[in-house]
C-alpha cells in the first residue's frame, strides 16, 4: 500500500470528517433536548431522506462519469459556503433559525451520501485487487479514529466542560450551534485546499461511460438485474446500516433524554463508544475473516446485532446504551468492510458507483419508511420509544435469516 494519494485522502478526510461529526451530533440533539421537540426532528430528516432517494440516484453517475478528485473538491466547497453562511447569519442574529439548522443538516446529508460512495471508489481505483480488504479497513480506522475525536470534543462543546485540579483548573462554556457550524465550515475549506493538491495515477482499468444520464441509471439496475443473489446480498447487509442510521441520527437522542433520562454526555459517550468498537473492528476483521466465508460471517454480525437491539427494549440502565454502542460499533463496522471487499472483487470500478447508487436508493427508502413510522407521536411520549427498536430488530434479524439462506449460491459468485 505505498500509494501516496491514500494518506492525503486519509488527512482530507479527517479534517472534514472531524467537525463534521461534532455538526451531527450537535444538531439531533438540538431539536430533541433544546427545541424539545423530536418528532419535529424526526419529520423533517424523513422530508431529506425522500430528497435523498433522487440525488442518490444521480450521485452514483456522477461518481462513474467524472473526477472522483473533482467531486471530493466540489463536495467540500459547498459545505464550506452553505455552513459558513449559516453560521455568518446566527452571529449577525443572535442565534440560528430551526429552518436555517435543518438547511445545514440537509447539507450534511447529501454530503455524506456521495462521500463514502465515492471514497471507496475513489479507493478502489487507485489500489491492487490484493489490497482491497487492507485499504478498507485502513479507511476504517482512519474514519473511526476521527469520530471518536469528534464524539469526545461534542461532549465537551455540547455540555461545556470543568476540570480541576491543584494545579490546574479551567472552564470551558457550552458552544453555540453557529460557532459549531463555522468550525465545520473551515474544516471544509482545509481539506478542499489539501485534495486540490493531490496527485494520483488509477491502478483499476475504468470506462467511462459517456451515453445519456438515463442509460448510465439502466446499466446499473441492469448489472444487479442479471446478478439476482448479488443484489440479495446487498439488501440483506445493508440492513444493519439502516438501522445504525436511524439509530444514530434520530432515536439514540430521544432514547437518552426520554427511555434512560441521561444527559448530553452519556450521548457524547455512547457515540465515542461506537467508534472505539468499529476501530476495533478495523483493526481485526479482517484477520476474523480469512477462513470464514464473507456471507456466512456477515449473516452471523448481524443475527448479534439483532440480539443488541432486541436487549434496548427490556434493559432499561445507562450503562447498557454504552455497551450496546461499543458492540455496534464492532459489528457495523466488520459487516461494512467486508461487504464493500466482497463488492470490489464483484464490480468493475466503471461501474460502481452507479450499483452503490441503486443498493442505496433501496436502503435509503427503507430508512426514510423507519424515520416516517417512528416519528409519529406515540414514539415521542413516555418510554414509547423502546418499541422502535422491537420493531428495527425484527428488521435486522429478516436481512441476517436472507443473507444465511444465500451464502452458498454467493459462494459461486467470488
Amino acid at each position: 500500500m505505498k500509494n501516496r494519494t491514500l494518506p492525503t485522502l486519509f488527512v482530507a478526510n479527517s479534517i472534514s470528517g472531524f467537525a463534521q461529526g461534532i455538526t451531527m451530533l450537535s444538531l439531533p440533539w438540538y431539536f430533541t433536548h433544546t427545541l424539545k421537540n423530536p418528532a419535529l426532528f424526526g419529520k423533517l430528516y424523513g422530508f431529506i431522506t425522500l430528497i435523498s432517494i433522487f440525488w442518490i440516484l444521480i450521485a452514483g453517475t456522477l461518481i462513474d462519469r467524472y473526477s472522483r478528485k473533482k467531486i471530493f473538491m466540489v463536495m467540500n466547497l459547498v459545505g464550506c459556503i452553505v455552513l459558513l453562511t449559516v453560521a455568518t447569519i446566527g452571529f449577525s442574529k443572535g442565534g440560528v433559525s430551526d429552518m436555517h439548522a435543518m438547511i445545514c443538516f440537509a447539507t450534511t446529508i447529501f454530503i455524506f451520501n456521495i462521500h463514502y460512495p465515492n471514497l471507496y471508489t475513489f479507493a478502489q481505483e487507485i489500489s491492487l485487487g490484493k489490497n482491497f480488504g487492507r485499504i478498507n479497513s485502513a479507511i476504517e480506522i482512519q474514519g473511526q479514529l476521527t469520530n471518536m475525536m469528534s464524539g469526545g470534543f461534542a461532549a465537551m462543546l455540547l455540555a461545556g466542560y470543568v476540570f480541576q485540579s491543584k494545579y490546574l483548573s479551567f472552564n470551558i462554556s457550552p458552544w453555540k450551534l453557529e460557532t459549531v457550524l463555522f468550525l465545520n465550515g473551515i474544516t471544509y475549506a482545509l481539506s478542499f485546499l489539501i485534495i486540490s493538491t493531490m496527485r494520483y495515477k488509477p491502478i483499476q482499468h475504468r470506462v467511462i461511460d459517456k451515453s445519456r444520464l438515463v442509460n448510465r441509471l439502466k446499466d446499473g439496475f441492469m448489472f444487479l438485474y442479471k446478478r439476482p443473489y448479488l443484489f440479495l446480498f446487498g439488501l440483506g447487509t445493508l440492513s444493519i446500516f439502516v438501522f445504525t442510521l436511524v439509530h444514530e441520527f434520530y432515536l439514540l437522542s430521544i432514547y437518552i433524554d426520554r427511555f434512560i433520562k441521561s444527559s448530553v454526555s452519556t450521548y457524547a459517550l455512547s457515540q465515542f463508544l461506537y467508534a472505539s468498537g468499529a476501530l476495533f473492528s478495523g483493526l481485526l476483521m479482517n484477520r476474523i475473516s480469512k477462513n470464514i466465508h464473507t456471507p456466512f460471517l456477515i449473516s452471523i454480525l448481524i443475527f448479534l446485532a439483532t440480539l443488541l437491539i432486541i436487549g434496548l427494549f427490556f434493559i432499561k440502565f445507562g450503562f447498557y446504551i454504552l455497551v450496546f454502542s461499543f458492540l455496534l460499533g464492532i459489528l457495523n463496522a466488520g459487516t461494512r468492510i467486508l461487504r464493500i471487499t466482497y463488492m470490489f472483487h464483484i464490480v468493475p470500478n466503471g461501474i460502481m458507483g452507479r450499483v452503490n447508487s441503486v443498493l442505496a436508493i433501496l436502503q435509503t427508502s427503507e430508512r426514510m419508511f423507519f424515520i416516517f413510522l417512528l416519528s409519529g407521536v406515540f414514539f415521542a411520549i413516555d418510554d414509547h420509544i423502546k418499541y422502535a427498536y422491537l420493531i428495527l430488530g425484527g428488521f435486522t434479524l429478516i436481512g441476517a435469516i436472507v443473507l444465511f439462506l444465500i451464502r452458498n449460491r454467493l459462494s459461486k459468485i467470488y
